[in-house]
């Protein structure tokens, strides 16, 4: 993502849009000021309709399904249907994190996300003025 991304903030265990709710990982693009990525973090195995719900549900222009898989494992079974907003614009991408016997990892982009409607800069403004990024670009 990083590649992707202009300038990112980035937050792990994220307290988006507001505590006690929180992300895996969030990034702002330029510096903070740009569109908001939320990012869920799951296993192969752990990747499930009640998941994609909670990051349909979750505020931000682009969001993330990371499926985390072990070598040998089944892929996820999440269908690219299920990905879709239930109403208006926006799909829920995935990216795909492979870890091989050296215990490497590769991630690809196997469905790319596609724009949410709404605009989030406010809370973004908000959320940045409080929070200090943890890796910053």
């Amino acid at each position: 993502m990083l590649q992707r991304l202009v300038v990112p903030n980035i937050y792990f265990d994220a307290p988006w849009p507001s505590h006690p709710s929180k992300v895996d990982m969030l990034a702002i693009d330029r510096a903070g000021a740009g569109d908001v990525h939320v990012f869920e973090f799951k296993s192969a195995a752990g990747a499930t309709r009640t998941h994609l719900q909670r990051v349909l549900a979750t505020p931000g222009n682009y969001r993330w399904l990371v499926v985390v898989s072990r070598p040998y494992e089944e892929p996820t079974s999440v269908r690219k249907s299920m990905l879709d907003a239930p109403q208006g614009m926006g799909r829920i991408g995935v990216i795909e994190v492979e870890r091989d016997s050296a215990d490497t990892l590769d991630a690809r982009v196997a469905v790319p996300a596609e724009r949410f409607g709404g605009s989030f800069y406010d809370l973004a403004d908000r959320f940045t003025a409080t929070t200090k990024p943890d890796l910053a670009r």
